[in-house]
């Protein structure tokens, strides 16, 4: 016959815990704000730190006419696109600047709605497009065109041209 002992093992494992003779320590109140104070510089120094990085940085835009005079100027009746192709391309229509024709394409200079400098392509018997960029000091935009158009450059200064490019209008070169 077998015997069966009862026994309480979770009395048994973790009986020696409740029957410490070892004395509390005392905490001292002074260790205690010290800790607490350290970790609260520390954390305000992080939360800092962090939001630092996120503060936007000092936005570089200028004047659109700045950088390309021709949007200075007043608009005329040959600088005047449709206004179905300024609302589709979120362009101000009263900032349309003619600038020169390649033969395929009539080249626009536009200010979009959001502020950047744009050159607005008009092929013949097709829609319009744009290529746009934030108007900066030392704009240098190049405009590659993927249907098999000409590769174009809006500058703010021919002084940053190299060998191979061709003016078109002033601020508007084609490459050679």
């Amino acid at each position: 016959m077998t015997a069966i002992q009862e026994h309480d093992t979770f009395a048994d494992a973790f009986g020696a815990f409740a029957t410490s003779s070892a004395t509390p320590s005392r905490r001292r109140p002074g260790l205690v704000a010290a800790v607490v104070v350290v970790a609260l510089a520390l954390l305000t120094f992080g939360v800092l730190t962090v939001r630092s990085q996120w503060a936007p940085a000092a936005d570089p835009r200028v004047e659109p006419a700045s950088v390309l005079p021709a949007l200075g100027v007043a608009q005329t009746a040959d600088d005047v696109l449709l206004a179905e192709d300024t609302d589709r391309l979120l362009l101000d229509p009263a900032s349309t600047r003619y600038l020169a024709s390649t033969g395929e394409s009539d080249l626009f200079a536009a200010v979009r709605r959001s502020g950047d400098v744009c050159l607005v392509t008009v092929p013949a018997g097709d829609l319009p497009w744009t290529s746009c960029t934030a108007p900066v000091a030392g704009l240098d935009h190049t405009v590659v065109d993927e249907s098999g158009g000409p590769t174009l450059r809006l500058v703010a200064s021919s002084e940053a041209l190299t060998d191979g490019w061709s003016e078109l209008a002033p601020h508007l070169y084609v490459a050679d």
